[in-house]
């Protein structure tokens, strides 16, 4: 078995998206792109679903922000996923670790804490729901934590939001991004193979290959 990554270090792109966490529990993905009419936002709601624990469907997208400081590469397909999905990962980690932070602790005028006595890394998040881990019956809805902090400053570096959500930024960490190649793979094949071991002769059993189409590819 084998993967083969193409493009190289071809871009060098610096990428900053918003991911804003509502009081709703909805997650907002707010960037600055040009549409080339493709559907790339499809695989950016995806891979921030998957890093932070959160439903597909509780993750929607803006595109229209007016702030020239978070612009994402344009095309979409492979090159433009590969190039921005480390800045929308990394904000996907922010906001996941803001919300394990405030699951363990909460303001002085609400009368219990959801996690009390635990640490974020005893809890993690699946299906939009925060749980311990040693304990999964012990859980909170991410709308349930981040209602509990109604009010709480935006946690943000350069502008304020709505102070009642938690707003993280994502970025691509430097110029370049040859550490990040491994975001560019888009061709695997598999092959499951017995081989005799007298005759040395070779038995392919099963063969599989899987390339990325690029291009808006929704699957």
């Amino acid at each position: 078995m084998f993967t083969r990554t193409e493009w190289g270090a071809r871009f060098k792109y610096y990428g900053k998206i918003i991911v804003r966490v509502n009081q709703d529990g909805k997650v907002l993905l707010r960037y600055r792109r040009l549409d080339p009419g493709m559907m790339t936002e499809n695989a950016y709601v995806r891979a921030v679903a998957d890093e932070m624990g959160m439903k597909y469907e509780d993750i929607y997208t803006d595109t229209t922000t007016d702030d020239g400081n978070f612009d994402v590469w344009g095309p979409g397909g492979s090159s433009g996923t590969g190039t921005n999905l480390p800045a929308f990962i990394d904000g996907a980690l922010k906001a996941k670790q803001k919300i394990l932070e405030l699951a363990i602790s909460a303001p002085d005028y609400v009368p219990y804490i959801p996690f009390e006595g635990k640490t974020p890394e005893e809890l993690d998040i699946k299906e939009s729901i925060v749980f311990e881990k040693a304990n999964p019956d012990n859980k909170k809805t991410v709308r349930e934590i981040v209602q509990i902090w109604s009010g709480i400053p935006a946690y943000h570096n350069f502008i304020m939001h709505n102070t009642d959500d938690i707003v993280c930024v994502g970025e691509t960490p430097g110029f370049g991004w040859a550490p990040y190649s491994s975001h560019l793979g888009r061709q695997a094949q598999f092959a499951e193979v017995e081989v005799d071991p007298d005759t040395g002769e070779v038995d392919v059993k099963k063969a599989v290959t899987v390339n990325g189409r690029g291009q808006g590819d929704k699957s």
